[in-house]
């Protein structure tokens, strides 16, 4: 999920039955937050920046600093079958930034997309 905020979408797949989820934002509190969120509803969770790929739990949660407006790129240890990005537009400036990352996670992944 980019732009996770406080990881409702995110949870929500993961109760939903996504294997593995991924919660991306640029705040750490708003990850920190988000990841008592998914422990407050049962998700098992990994430690922050740590990689899912050895996950053995179904439906484990963790998060991941990133900021969308930086012309890094994105790092992840798996290819990605979903990826969500829910109530995340608040102003202009951040339209272009998010449609590069979309581009790039839709190109180099081939990850279906929802906005």
């Amino acid at each position: 999920e980019l732009g996770a905020g406080l990881g409702l979408a995110g949870v929500a797949a993961s109760l939903a039955g996504a294997q593995k989820v991924t919660l991306v934002d640029r705040e750490p509190l708003a990850l920190h937050c988000a990841m008592a969120t998914a422990a407050m509803n049962g998700i098992p969770t990994a430690a922050m920046g740590s990689s899912l790929e050895g996950a053995t739990e179904y439906g484990t949660v963790r998060a991941a600093l990133y900021d969308w407006s930086t012309s890094e790129p994105l790092q992840m240890d798996s290819n990605p079958n979903v990826v969500i990005a829910s109530d995340v537009l608040y102003d202009d400036t951040s339209v272009k930034a998010l449609a590069r990352l979309a581009a790039e996670l839709l190109r180099e992944r081939s990850a279906e997309f929802i906005l």
